[in-house]
């Protein structure tokens, strides 16, 4: 596998999810990609492009969190009777999302069209 020439920024856990043959799971950035065992990693930049980035989503991004809470309890009556016919235990889950499918403002999303000439997407030249 051949991971070249790529512009990864804005990633917050890392550029690259890897799971090598142990039961290990590491998080690397692009300056890390020359110690793994790939065909080929060459030409990617981990910097990030300028461009105009709408700061208010950016910070929003960046900051995003989410938080969840459980509630079980094996000793509740349905807990106990559930248990007693083999059926499947239950609980609650409450989770929140400080970002959650958030709308990027499209009139500044029309900006990010040629926003780097290195890469993403363009805006197509008249002939």
């Amino acid at each position: 596998m051949k991971i070249d020439n790529n512009i990864l920024f804005g990633n917050k856990g890392g550029d690259l999810y890897y799971t090598p043959a142990s039961n290990t799971k590491l998080q690397l950035t692009a300056d890390q990609f020359e110690d793994l065992e790939f065909e080929s990693v060459s030409g990617n930049d981990g910097t990030a492009p300028t461009i105009p980035v709408n700061q208010a989503y950016l910070k929003g991004f960046f900051s995003a969190r989410y938080k969840e809470t459980t509630n079980y309890d094996p000793n509740s009556a349905q807990n106990q009777w559930s248990r007693a016919l083999g059926m499947n235990q239950q609980g609650t889950m409450t989770s929140s999302a400080t970002m959650f499918m958030n709308k990027y403002p499209w009139k500044e999303a029309l900006k990010l069209f040629g926003g780097s000439n290195k890469a993403g997407a363009q805006i197509p030249k008249s002939k």
